[in-house]
This record gives structure tokens, C-alpha cells and sequence, in this order.
């Protein structure tokens, strides 16, 4: 079945079951050594949690990366500081972003080196 073809609640379960699962398939990454990978799938995973709210609160489908980034800061002012641990969710965050860019970096010399053949 299709996204398209679920109502709300149903995209809403889908999307958080797709979420948890993404998150196991981060720890593999992590176990396995693949910091690339495993941000990916974080990265992921909170995508899915906001399409699953989107649905859940709003009866809304999240259909673009460009609507995913608008509609995030629509919750973030909509939740505001009420949640709690929003500061450590937004320390996240900004750890995940730094943890990808550490990552794609550190991959930039292996991939030098081995189109070089060194």
C-alpha cells in the first residue's frame, strides 16, 4: 500500500514505524564503523517523525524536502520550549549536522586516495 493511499493516523503509525526502524539500522552503522551512514539514517529517521506529526496533528502530508524544512520550524514555534528536552533535542541536532560534516569530510581523503590508487 501506498503512503498516498493511508489516512492520516495510518501515514502517522507507518512513518514512526519507519522512524524506529531507521534508528536501529543507525546503530548497525555506528557497531559497523559507517559514521556517514548512520547520520544518514538519523537524519532520516527525524524527517519521518516530523511527516509522522504532520499527519498525526494536522492532517497534513509532508510531500517535499523544501515543505519538510518550512513545516519544522512551524513546530518548533508551535511547541516552543514547552517540550522537554527541546535544548537537548536542538544540541542533537547541531551535533548530527557537525557528525555528518566530520564524516563526509574524513571520507574525502580515502576517496582521493583511492582514485589515486595510493
Amino acid at each position: 500500500m501506498l503512503s498516498s493511499d493511508l489516512d492520516p493516523p495510518q501515514l502517522s503509525e507507518r512513518c514512526i514505524e519507519g522512524s524506529l526502524d531507521l534508528i536501529n539500522q543507525a546503530r548497525e552503522e555506528l557497531e559497523r564503523g559507517d559514521l556517514r551512514q548512520a547520520s544518514e539514517k538519523i537524519w532520516e529517521s527525524c524527517a519521518l517523525v516530523i511527516k509522522a506529526y504532520a499527519a498525526w496533528k494536522h492532517n497534513r502530508r509532508i510531500k517535499s524536502h523544501a515543505e519538510l524544512w518550512i513545516y519544522k520550524d512551524e513546530v518548533a514555534r508551535e511547541l516552543g520550549s514547552e517540550v522537554p528536552g527541546w535544548p537537548q533535542i536542538q544540541c542533537i541536532r547541531t551535533s548530527m549536522r557537525e557528525l555528518r560534516q566530520l564524516a563526509i569530510s574524513a571520507m574525502r581523503p580515502l576517496r582521493w586516495r583511492n582514485l589515486l590508487n595510493l
